[in-house]
C-alpha cells in the first residue's frame, strides 16, 4: 500500500511540475529519498529526467539520477552525472548529495567504526542528525572505508554497492579541495575494485583508473619521473589504449629506461595491436637479457616469454616456430601450482593448434587417445573442432563441438555460437537457432542479479 501511495504522489508531483509550477530542492530531495528507500529508483529515474536543463533544480536532479544509477550498479554514468552537476552548481550538488547520502547511510556500521579507528585513530561522526556538514576530510575518509569494505568479495552485492558509493564520495571530495592528489589516487583504487561489477565495461573502467592515476601524479608534484610514466603506460595498456601506451614508451626509450621492463611493455602493446613482428623483436630482447643474467631469472620466467613469443609466431603463421616455443615452454618444469596450470595448459593448446595447421592430424589423434578421461580429451577435441570449422570440414567440426558440450561442466556461450555457425553451414537451421538461443541464455545469466 505504501508503494502505491508513493507512486501516486510521484505522478501527481511530477505532473504538477510539468505545468510549470516551481519545486524547491528540499521537496524534490524528500520525495526522491522516499522513492529510493522504497526501491522505486527506476521509476524515479524516468521522472526526474524530465526536469529541464535550464531549471534551477537541474543540478539536484542530476544528483538524484546519480543515486538511481548507483542502485543499478552503473558507476560510470553515475560519476559522469555527479561531475556534471558539480560543474553547473557546486553548492546545490554538495547540498543535495549530503542530505541523500546521509539518509541512505544514516549511521556507520561497526565495521566502518573499526576502520575509522584502525586507519585514522578516531571515529567518524555517525551522520544520523540533520546537521549539514560538507567537509573534504569526511568524504575522503568515508570513501576510503568504502574502498576497504568493498574488497569483501564473499559478500558481493553489498561490496559492489559500497565501492560505487565510495566512488561518489571521492568525487564529491574532489569538489572540496584544491589538493586533489590523494583523492585521485583513491578513486583510481576504487575504479580498480569496480571491475567486479559485470554491468560496467572493463576497459572503460581501466581507462578511467589510468587517467585518475596520472592526474594524481600531476597534482602531487611538478616533475613526473620515468617510473610514473612507465606505470601510466602500463595502465593505458590494460585500458586497451595501447597506441597511447606506445607513445609514452617512446619517451621511456629516449630516457634509456630499464630495457627488460620497457620491452615487456612494448611486447604487450604490439600484441594487442596485432603487430606481432614487433612483439617477436621485443621478446627476443627479453630472452637475451634472461640469458645474460641467468641466475636472476627462473625457468618460469623463460616459459612465460616463450609462450608469448610462440603465440605471436602462431599469429604470423610461422607454425613450426610456434610449436618449438610451445614445446620448450611446456617442458620447463620449475612451476608453482598456479603457474603450472596456466603455462602448461596454454602451452599445450598452442602446441596442438600449431600441429593441426602443420597437418599433424594423426599425432593430434594420438594425443587424444592417450588421455584416459573424457574431461582430459575434451580440450583437444574442441581445438580440433575449431580447426575443422576453420577449414570448412563442418561435419567433423559438429561432432567435436557436441562432444565438448556433452562432456563439459562449464557452459560457454561462444561454444554454442560457434556450433550454431557450423549448423548454419550444414544447412541445419533449426539446430543453429537452438544453439543461438542457448548462447543468449548463457549470456543473460552472466551478470549478478541484486535487489
Amino acid at each position: 500500500m505504501r508503494n502505491i501511495l508513493l507512486s501516486i504522489m510521484m505522478v501527481c508531483w511530477f505532473n504538477f511540475q510539468a505545468f510549470g509550477a516551481p519545486m524547491k530542492s528540499e521537496n524534490l530531495i524528500t520525495h526522491s529519498i522516499d522513492l529510493l528507500k522504497s526501491g522505486q529508483h527506476l521509476e524515479l529515474l524516468k521522472e526526474v529526467k524530465k526536469i529541464a536543463p535550464d531549471s534551477e533544480e537541474y543540478p539536484t536532479a542530476l544528483v538524484i539520477q546519480t543515486f538511481c544509477l548507483i542502485k543499478e550498479e552503473k558507476a560510470i554514468p553515475a560519476i559522469e552525472l555527479l561531475e556534471k552537476a558539480g560543474e553547473i552548481s557546486k553548492e546545490k550538488t554538495l547540498a543535495a548529495y549530503e542530505v541523500i547520502s546521509r539518509e541512505l547511510f544514516p549511521a556507520l556500521t561497526e565495521d566502518q567504526k573499526y576502520y575509522a579507528e584502525e586507519y585514522f585513530g578516531e571515529e567518524l561522526p555517525p551522520r544520523a542528525s540533520s546537521e549539514t556538514v560538507i567537509n573534504y576530510d569526511y568524504y575522503y575518509r568515508r570513501a576510503d572505508m568504502f574502498y576497504k569494505e568493498g574488497r569483501d568479495y564473499e559478500n558481493l552485492p553489498d561490496s559492489v554497492y559500497r565501492v560505487n558509493f565510495g566512488l561518489c564520495d571521492i568525487t564529491i571530495a574532489l569538489m572540496l579541495s584544491e589538493d586533489t592528489s590523494e583523492a585521485f589516487l583513491l578513486r583510481h583504487d576504487l575504479w580498480g575494485n569496480n571491475d567486479i561489477v559485470l554491468e560496467n565495461d572493463e576497459w572503460e573502467i581501466s581507462s578511467l583508473a589510468a587517467d585518475d592515476f596520472f592526474r594524481a601524479k600531476l597534482e602531487g608534484k611538478k616533475d613526473i619521473n620515468v617510473d610514473d610514466i612507465y606505470d601510466y603506460a602500463y595502465l593505458l595498456y590494460f585500458a586497451a589504449r595501447s597506441k597511447e601506451a606506445l607513445a609514452y614508451s617512446q619517451i621511456l626509450e629516449k630516457k634509456n629506461y630499464n630495457p627488460l621492463q620497457l620491452n615487456r611493455l612494448l611486447s604487450h602493446c604490439h600484441t594487442s595491436l596485432d603487430q606481432h613482428e614487433n612483439t617477436v623483436i621485443n621478446l627476443n630482447i627479453v630472452l637475451a637479457i634472461y640469458s645474460e643474467n641467468a641466475e636472476d631469472y627462473t625457468d618460469t620466467d623463460r616459459a612465460i616469454i616463450l609462450l608469448d613469443r610462440g603465440q605471436s609466431y602462431f599469429q604470423l603463421k610461422e607454425y613450426d616456430k610456434a610449436l618449438k616455443d610451445a614445446n620448450r615452454a611446456y617442458e620447463l618444469d620449475k612451476f608453482s601450482d598456479e603457474e603450472l596450470y596456466r603455462i602448461k595448459s596454454f602451452s599445450e593448446d598452442l602446441k596442438i593448434q600449431s600441429m593441426l595447421r602443420l597437418g599433424q592430424l594423426d599425432e593430434v589423434e594420438d594425443l587424444i587417445n592417450n588421455k584416459e578421461k573424457a574431461s582430459d580429451k575434451k580440450g583437444i577435441i574442441l581445438l580440433r573442432a575449431q580447426y575443422y570449422s576453420e577449414i570448412g570440414d563442418y561435419q567433423n567440426a559438429k561432432e567435436g563441438f557436441i562432444y565438448f558440450i556433452n562432456n563439459s561442466e562449464i557452459r560457454l556461450a561462444h561454444i554454442h555460437e560457434e556450433l550454431a555457425e557450423v549448423y548454419e553451414a550444414l544447412g541445419e537451421t533449426q539446430q543453429a537457432k537452438q544453439h543461438q538461443e542457448k548462447a543468449k541464455e548463457i549470456e543473460a545469466t552472466k551478470r549478478y542479479l541484486f535487489d
